[in-house]
């Protein structure tokens, strides 16, 4: 009987838990995990030890060698303001960056920079570092707009506006976006802290570029 009440209470707080990380918004990225660091600091110390523990354990796909100790330092990130970050089993890191938090795979491959010139005046493709590609070809237009499919993977571009010699690389300093019609502009670094994208992926981003102007910014 002790037993099974124990199990009981166990699917119980496991179903607790589960509410706790929707609550704070939880979702799964390509390399682990991310919640609202300010939604979770606000759950009591008990539930929230066992919501950082759920997501070391999703994160790393097993339960072998997380401890107390690991939980509570990704805990303590909650209560910091700065961004800091802690390093845990199984290759993982948490980090927490604007207002919330992260628990994901470390990047196994150093940054490198990225830059490939592409001719956009006749058909083309090119393989990117993480081995996806990109490829571009010219196509008729009737004017009429609606007649353009629309895909998260494409991007069009009117032929005789755009610079016939484009880049496809990293961030560099002074990267900009075109914002309006009449040429105002919004730097690339402030719509990177307005969209809280954390510092160490921005590097990793790759971007379609005229000179300093980001045409379409990858992912």
């Amino acid at each position: 009987q002790t037993a099974k009440s124990a199990a009981g209470a166990e699917e119980y707080l496991q179903n607790q838990t589960e509410k706790i990380l929707e609550k704070c918004a939880a979702k799964h990225t390509q390399n682990g995990i991310i919640v609202s660091a300010k939604s979770l600091a606000k759950i009591d110390t008990f539930m929230q030890k066992r919501a950082v523990y759920s997501m070391i354990v999703q994160a790393a796909g097993r339960k072998k060698d997380i401890t107390l100790k690991h939980v509570s330092a990704v805990c303590m990130l909650l209560q910091k303001d700065k961004n800091n970050s802690v390093d845990l089993p199984y290759d993982l890191r948490a980090y927490k960056s604007y207002e919330d938090l992260y628990i994901e795979k470390k990047h196994d491959q150093p940054i490198k920079d990225f830059s490939h010139e592409i001719d956009v005046t006749k058909d083309g493709n090119i393989s990117l570092p993480d081995g996806k590609i990109i490829s571009w070809k010219i196509l008729p237009f009737d004017g009429n707009m609606k007649n353009i499919p629309v895909s998260d993977f494409t991007k069009w571009f009117d032929y005789d506006k755009i610079n016939p010699r484009l880049c496809v690389r990293n961030q560099t300093a002074g990267d900009y976006f075109v914002i309006s019609t009449d040429g105002s502009r919004q730097k690339l670094k402030k719509y990177f802290i307005n969209t809280k994208i954390p510092t160490a992926d921005r590097k990793r981003l790759l971007m379609l570029t005229d000179k300093q102007e980001v045409l379409w910014l990858f992912g």
